[in-house]
C-alpha cells in the first residue's frame, strides 16, 4: 500500500513540473518581444521628437523676438480746429531718420508708423504751410509713443468779382510784411492756410496794369476773408493805314504804353486785339524806321478801334 501512494505522488509532482516548464517555454518569447518594444519606445522615439521640432521652434521664437523688440510703434497727430476747413487727405507727413538720412511719407490727420529707436525730424506740410518738429523714438514694444502737432496758421480766403471778358486775364496775389509772394492764383478766388501776420491781397490782370490792393490781418485759428473787384476791362482794336486807306502790309512793329510809360504790350502782327484796364495807354508803331505815335484811352466793358495812319 505504501508502494501504491509514493507511486502516485511521484506521478502528480512530474505532471505538475511538465506543465511549468511548457508554461515557461511559451511564455518566454512574448516576454522578450515586449521588452524589445518598451526599449524602442523610450530610446528612439524622444530623440526623433527633439530633432524635429522642439531645438527648431525655440530658434523661431527667439529670432522673432529679436525682432520685435527693436521696433517701435508711433503715432502722429495734427491739431487744428473743424473751421479751417482741412480734409485728411490734405496733410502730409515727411518723417526723415537723421542718422540713415532716410525719409517716410505719410497722408491723414493721424498717422501710425513703426519706427526704429533713435531721432527723427518730423514735418507736417498742408498744402503751401509746414511746421517741423524733432522726436526722440524710444526702445518700447509694448506702448504707443504719440506726437502731436498744432496747426498754427490761419484761412485766407479772397473773391474777386470781374467781367466774363476778363476773367481769364485775372490773377490774385498775396504778399507777406517783406513784399514776398506767398500765394497766387488764376481766377476769381484763393484759399491759403497762412502763418499770423500782415498780408497785401493784390488782384491785377495779367498784363500787369494797375489793379486793386488790400491789407488783411491774418490770426491763428482764425478764417478771414477778402473781397476785391476789379472793373471790367475794355476790348481794343489797333488798326494801320497807309496813305489811300489801304491796310498796312509791310513788316512792322506796335508797342503799348501805359500811363506810367510802361510797355504792357509787344506784337509784330499788323493788326491787334487786346483787353486792356481802363486807364490811359500810348500806341507805337514802328515801319521800316518811321515811328508813329498815338493816345488812347479804354473805359470799363468798352469795344474801341484805334487806327494810325502813315
Amino acid at each position: 500500500m505504501k508502494k501504491g501512494i509514493f507511486h502516485t505522488t511521484a506521478t502528480i509532482l512530474f505532471v505538475t513540473s511538465s506543465l511549468i516548464t511548457i508554461s515557461a517555454t511559451a511564455l518566454t518569447p512574448k516576454l522578450v518581444k515586449s521588452s524589445l518594444v518598451f526599449e524602442a519606445s523610450q530610446v528612439v522615439v524622444p530623440q526623433k521628437m527633439r530633432g524635429a521640432y522642439s531645438s527648431n521652434r525655440l530658434k523661431g521664437s527667439s529670432r522673432k523676438k529679436f525682432t520685435q523688440r527693436n521696433i517701435s510703434k508711433v503715432r502722429l497727430r495734427s491739431k487744428f480746429p473743424r473751421k479751417l476747413g482741412i480734409a485728411n487727405y490734405d496733410v502730409l507727413w515727411k518723417v526723415k531718420d537723421l542718422k540713415k538720412r532716410s525719409t517716410r511719407l505719410h497722408r491723414g490727420k493721424v498717422a501710425t508708423l513703426h519706427l526704429s529707436p533713435g531721432k527723427y525730424q518730423v514735418t507736417m506740410k498742408i498744402g503751401n504751410y509746414q511746421e517741423k518738429k524733432i522726436i526722440r523714438i524710444r526702445k518700447n514694444r509694448n506702448t504707443v509713443q504719440s506726437f502731436s502737432m498744432k496747426v498754427k496758421a490761419g484761412l485766407l480766403k479772397v473773391a474777386s468779382g470781374t467781367s466774363k471778358g476778363a476773367m481769364g486775364n485775372a490773377k490774385i496775389y498775396v504778399r507777406d510784411s517783406r513784399g514776398k509772394v506767398v500765394a497766387s492764383s488764376k481766377g476769381r478766388s484763393i484759399k491759403q492756410l497762412l502763418k499770423s501776420g500782415r498780408y497785401t491781397i493784390q488782384v491785377a490782370f495779367s498784363n500787369k496794369s494797375k489793379g486793386r490792393n488790400m491789407v488783411v490781418h491774418v490770426r491763428n485759428g482764425a478764417v478771414k476773408e477778402a473781397n476785391l473787384k476789379l472793373p471790367a476791362s475794355g476790348k481794343i482794336r489797333l488798326r494801320a493805314f497807309e496813305k489811300g486807306k489801304q491796310p498796312l502790309m509791310k513788316p512792322s512793329s506796335w508797342v503799348i504804353y501805359d500811363g506810367s510809360g510802361k510797355a504792357v504790350y509787344k506784337t509784330r502782327k499788323h493788326t491787334i486785339r487786346k483787353n486792356l484796364f481802363p486807364g490811359s495807354y500810348t500806341a507805337k508803331l514802328t515801319v521800316a524806321g518811321k515811328t508813329k505815335t498815338k493816345r488812347f484811352k479804354v473805359s470799363s466793358g468798352q469795344n474801341k478801334t484805334v487806327s494810325l495812319y502813315l
